[in-house]
């Protein structure tokens, strides 16, 4: 999709659009192209002015006015520590239509009715902050392209926009109120004096909370107050306009007083019997997003919750299959599946080239280096991530899944690699890996692809064909996964001095669908897998 096709589609769903620079540095590039824009922040542009600005400036990437014009308010969610920040904050977010950018993410919330200031660092540490764009503020949108060469992209739909959350009013309000308290006070003076007509809807909503504190929350008290104020503004303020703004503010306080009860409870939903009927009257099968990788059709695709073992011996191509289902899964089609790929083996350039491999179709040692742009771009344009770090906990893992707004893939290569909490035996802590992924699948509503190794004995019991017993340290692998599939050969030893390897991959264990065998070809110098035709 153009910009001029986004920007259309979003004026359409009601949002204010303008037009953003698409020339010189990183942060011109974030500024609109229009002299002015304050009126675009009360009446959204037409589709025909929004037309005509991208004849203008066909390259522009897409601006969306926050606040009530477009009924949205975004939180800028800028560095890696963003969300603990929020998580420490006591904040929990919903499912909400997110954008990522090229430091994080933008993530999207129904306008609450009431004032929404702007404000920076409303949150900040560890080189990331969380910015509110509200009232009077913008994003960029995708498919808008970042100074870095980033594109903008949507990593959970647009068509999910949930309510702006009761903890980030309440943090707002706190904010405010610190301001003034930490101030000398001669805000109030100055403001109950009157102001201009600039300031009166910032200053009436700062005045209105002051008062709500001042009688307990009674809007009709803190009406009155504030009537003569109103008549010494210039122009004078209208009633009608003051009362609404108080009851704005009022539902503002009635927010962050509801977040301070409800963030002591516990997290878990009981759902009572006719509730649970009603989501079984409703529920229908669960389809995954289809990839095109060889096997993965018997699992029906990436379903979101489920944990799926890859294993086999070293040299079978586990990480060659990983990297092709990154590339099929995040590249290809229109899904652009949110991705991250843990690699405790193989650092990111090896990752990458074998990607490339993949999408060149050709043998590592064939490729051009540096990598030519019509490669590269692959990796601008979706999101994809990557850590390389030789040795990880299922805690760290957790913790940067956690900052992944809208994951649905998450691949470990390899899982005999990391650190579980119980030191007792490597078995156990493998079985504490296991239960942790199992938990990042359910809690993050995403497809866990987690790559283990199979036992010496599967090649001493004068046998080829590999048991769900021959996982290393299998402990409870076995029981936590959803699936296990398993890459192997007949040939064995004779296999590592062939190009081209005729594998099986076998679904031994599948919860919720088919098991059986796919026979594959794998050529091993392009890292690729096919399917082998039957006779």
């Amino acid at each position: 999709m153009t910009s001029r096709e986004a920007a259309i589609e979003y004026c359409r769903r009601g949002w204010s659009v303008i037009p953003i620079r698409f020339e010189g540095t990183v942060e011109d590039k974030k500024k609109p192209l229009l002299l002015s824009w304050e009126s675009y922040q009360k009446k959204a542009a037409s589709e025909a002015q929004v037309e005509k600005w991208w004849q203008q400036w066909p390259m522009a990437n897409v601006g969306l006015v926050m606040g009530s014009v477009s009924g949205l308010v975004a939180l800028d969610l800028d560095g890696p520590h963003a969300m603990e920040l929020l998580r420490q904050a006591k904040i929990d977010l919903p499912d909400t239509a997110s954008v990522q950018t090229s430091r994080g993410y933008h993530l999207v919330f129904s306008h609450p009715g009431y004032p929404v200031s702007n404000r920076v660092k409303l949150l900040s540490g560890g080189e990331s902050g969380v910015d509110v764009r509200g009232d009077g503020g913008y994003i960029v949108a995708p498919p808008s392209v970042h100074g870095s060469g980033a594109t903008y992209q949507w990593v959970v739909p647009v068509e999910r926009i949930a309510p702006l959350p009761n903890g980030i009013a309440a943090l707002l309000s706190r904010k405010t109120q610190r301001d003034d308290a930490e101030g000398d006070g001669s805000w109030f003076e100055s403001a109950w004096l009157g102001v201009g007509d600039g300031q009166r809807n910032d200053t009436a909503a700062r005045l209105a909370g002051w008062w709500l504190h001042k009688t307990k929350g009674d809007v009709q008290a803190a009406y009155y107050a504030m009537t003569a104020w109103a008549e010494r503004c210039s122009p004078p303020m209208a009633l009608h306009e003051l009362k609404t703004t108080i009851r704005s503010v009022a539902r503002l306080e009635a927010a962050k007083q509801n977040h301070e009860q409800v963030k002591t409870f516990h997290k878990h939903v009981v759902v009572e019997g006719p509730e649970w009927a009603e989501h079984l009257r409703k529920h229908k099968p669960e389809e995954g997003t289809p990839v095109n990788v060889p096997g993965f059709d018997l699992l029906s695709g990436l379903i979101p919750g489920r944990l799926i073992f890859l294993a086999g011996r070293p040299g079978a191509g586990k990480s060659s299959l990983s990297t092709q289902l990154t590339v099929e899964a995040c590249f290809m089609g229109s899904a652009h599946t949110p991705t991250l790929v843990i690699s405790t083996e193989m650092t990111l350039n090896d990752w990458g080239t074998w990607m490339a491999a993949y999408l060149a179709h050709k043998e590592t040692h064939l490729l051009p280096h540096p990598l030519p742009e019509s490669i590269l771009q692959f990796w601008g344009m979706s999101p994809v991530a990557i850590v390389d770090s030789g040795t990880m906990s299922i805690q760290d893992i957790r913790h940067i899944a956690e900052s992944r707004v809208g994951l649905k893939l998450l691949i470990v290569d390899n899982t005999t690699r990391i650190v579980g909490g119980r030191k007792d035996s490597r078995t156990l802590e493998i079985g504490d890996v296991a239960r942790g992924l199992k938990g990042i699948a359910r809690d993050m509503n995403c497809t866990v692809v987690a790559l283990v190794h199979m036992n010496r004995l599967s090649e001493t019991a004068g046998r080829t064909r590999p048991r769900l017993s021959d996982l290393r340290d299998s402990g409870e692998i076995e029981q936590e996964a959803d699936a296990v599939m398993f890459l192997w050969n007949k040939e064995k030893e004779e296999a590592k001095f062939k190009p081209i390897i005729p594998t099986v991959l076998t679904v031994e264990k599948n919860r919720h669908g088919r098991t059986g065998d796919v026979h594959l070809l794998f050529n091993k110098p392009a890292h690729t897998f096919t399917r082998k035709e039957q006779p």
